[in-house]
């Protein structure tokens, strides 16, 4: 199912060009599912929306509840459109989450992907590191 999956939406442009929100929306959900990196759906930070955000934090917070892991990827769709729910959960894994949360969390507030006063000590060392996402991800 991943390698089918990862067929169609990495390097893809069709789901960019022709994906509705939702559906476009379903395939980013999906690809966190099935455990396929985020960085080469062409387009993610293009298409990005606060719908999306909120899915992406939503599942953040039930695999937290359940004692899983959340993909550090997450953090690149839901920066650039946190609420006042979101930015807690945004302070709470600069605070205390995984390393490479936190140095996701870094490149995407580094990036301008949302506001960077969440955790300006991240930003800086994204930015003086030179991260990237495929760099960071794999």
């Amino acid at each position: 199912m991943r390698p089918l999956f990862e067929a169609m939406a990495h390097r893809n442009p069709y789901p960019r060009e022709v994906f509705s929100e939702d559906a476009w929306n379903q395939m980013v959900v999906k690809a966190v599912f099935i455990g396929a990196t985020l960085w080469p759906i062409d387009g993610l930070d293009a298409r990005a929306n606060a719908d999306l955000a909120r899915i992406l934090l939503d599942l953040a917070h039930e695999r937290w509840a359940a004692g899983r892991a959340v993909t550090p990827e997450i953090w690149r769709c839901v920066a650039p459109f946190a609420d006042d729910t979101a930015r807690l959960a945004l302070r709470a894994v600069a605070d205390t989450g995984t390393e490479a949360e936190r140095r996701a969390l870094g490149l995407a507030l580094a990036l301008g992907q949302g506001t960077r006063d969440i955790a300006p000590d991240l930003v800086s060392r994204a930015a003086a590191q030179g991260e990237t996402w495929p760099s960071l991800i794999g």
